[in-house]
């Protein structure tokens, strides 16, 4: 969840690869 914390997010390509990170971890968690 940190990289709802991270500057980055504040942007649309943060915020695209936030999504995308989660996607992974979702994926990783077999969801």
């Amino acid at each position: 969840m940190l990289l709802i914390a991270n500057p980055a997010a504040q942007n649309g390509r943060g915020a695209d690869a936030a999504t995308e990170a989660a996607h992974l971890l979702r994926t990783a968690v077999g969801e």
